[in-house]
């Protein structure tokens, strides 16, 4: 999922992209009679063994959370053995050095789950992952089903290399007992960016943290909500050094350090307590992502609303994986008939809404969107999702990223102004500036070092 603070590693690229450029060219179609072979194959005989490996960089229990749609495959499919394995990155090592590190041991992947931080162009241009457009095309998956915001995703260089997979979104849940403790109101999907900061006083001032420590995590699309664009209309450049966004920073910047919104050295001085917890009532809001599950568990009543609107825009902070062949798997087809499953078919999107592992990817599947709301069973809670999916998306912030160098560029920025924008002596309107400059030169560097990488 999208999180923040991430160090960015510049240098990864060029040490990584060696791996076999052959890998990315070869078996990425469909095999057999699609290719010009005239195979004849008996309907009736037993499909051979084979066992599917997925793998994925994300939380430990993942495989638990994922079992019920495996269970439903293998039952349709017996002859198919799946395996979901995590790809824990060691100390030090971030996403790309943990996959680099996975492709180069020659173990078994046949599924990668796409990060949504690192993106579909970056596993591409590093050979790890095949085009799927022959297999979408023979299959029928028709895109144009997904949300808007989810289909251009998974693209690069004219190929899709993954589908949309698990689609979630980063919100404000806030405590309904404590708003109407303090007389707050119940914040509205309209609200702004001052209606936040003062229900986040209010709190303050009877001595409730407003946000959890997860509160930088917003940084991702201050900048984007008041100067109107995250990116430029290309998608390869930041557009965060614009007298919109840096007022944005500014606001923000001064809720922590003024306000004592989220915990610091304001937050100290007005003596509140250390480790705020929604979930324990010493904090009344949280900017996370949909922890629905959790809360229900913990018992917490709770509401949930989008993020705030701007003075340039409603900028929502999406999150979407993605799921793409391996460039290595000796199974493509079967590989291929998985990824549909969970990434397309209606029975497998059930059975991972089911779970609350997903949100509805798409807008015209009643079943599935009335199944989640039946899971969820707070239809408030579902209707300010749902608001945020189709209003605040089209940026695609917190999805999975196309081009390479996303993560050490714009998770990069993101990192570096969450570690000094509460520094005592911060220059909002200089420092910006130059770091948005200082990255966008990078990451148009990594981009043309991909595009070397895919021509061989």
């Amino acid at each position: 999922m999208g999180q923040l603070l991430k160090k960015a590693a510049a240098a990864l690229l060029g040490s990584a992209l060696v791996l076999s450029a052959a890998a990315c060219s070869s078996g990425s179609g469909p095999s057999g009679a699609e290719n010009g072979q005239n195979t004849k194959t008996d309907p009736n005989k037993p499909k051979d063994p084979v066992t599917l490996v997925i793998k994925h960089t994300t939380y430990e229990t993942f495989d638990q959370d994922l079992a019920p749609a495996i269970k439903k495959y293998q039952e349709k499919n017996p002859h198919v053995t799946v395996k979901v394995e995590m790809v824990k990155p060691k100390q030090g090592e971030n996403i790309i050095t943990a996959n680099t590190a996975l492709f180069a041991s020659g173990e078994q992947v046949d599924i990668l789950r796409v990060s949504p931080n690192v993106g579909a162009g970056e596993y591409a241009a590093r050979g790890w992952v095949v085009p799927l457009d022959e297999y979408v095309k023979k299959s029928g998956v028709d895109i144009t089903k997904y949300y808007p915001s989810l289909q251009n995703r998974g693209v690069y260089a004219g190929k899709r290399y993954a589908l949309p997979w698990l689609h979630t979104q980063f919100m404000i849940f806030y405590n309904k007992d404590l708003f109407r403790k303090f007389g707050i109101p119940e914040p509205k999907p309209s609200w702004t960016y001052e209606d936040m900061r003062n229900a986040g006083r209010k709190l303050v001032e009877n001595n409730v943290h407003a946000f959890e420590n997860s509160f930088p995590n917003m940084l991702h699309i201050v900048g984007g909500a008041w100067g109107g664009s995250t990116f430029n209309s290309a998608g390869n450049q930041m557009t965060l050094d614009s007298q919109g966004a840096l007022q944005g920073y500014e606001f923000f910047r001064d809720m922590v350090v003024k306000d004592g919104l989220s915990p610091g050295k304001a937050s100290q001085a007005k003596g509140l307590p250390s480790g705020p917890n929604i979930m324990k009532g010493t904090s009344g809001m949280s900017f996370t992502w949909l922890k629905m599950k959790q809360f229900d568990e913990a018992g917490l009543n709770y509401g949930v609303v989008p993020s705030p609107v701007g003075p340039g825009k409603q900028q929502g902070y999406g999150g979407l994986d993605g799921i793409a062949l391996s460039s290595t798997s000796k199974n493509k087809e079967e590989a291929w008939n998985l990824i549909q499953f969970l990434a397309y078919d209606n029975e497998g999107q059930l059975e991972q809404i089911k779970q609350k592992i997903t949100i509805p990817a798409f807008p015209n599947e009643k079943e599935q969107i009335a199944t989640w709301e039946r899971t969820i069973g707070k239809k408030d809670v579902t209707d300010a999702i749902l608001y945020q999916v189709e209003k605040t998306n089209e940026e695609g912030v917190g999805m999975m990223n196309n081009l390479p160098g996303t993560e050490v560029a714009f998770e990069g920025f993101i990192s570096w102004l969450g570690q000094n924008l509460f520094a005592d002596s911060f220059d909002v309107y200089t420092q910006v500036p130059a770091k948005v400059k200082e990255f966008n030169t990078q990451w148009a560097d990594l981009q043309k070092e991909a595009e070397k990488q895919m021509k061989k």
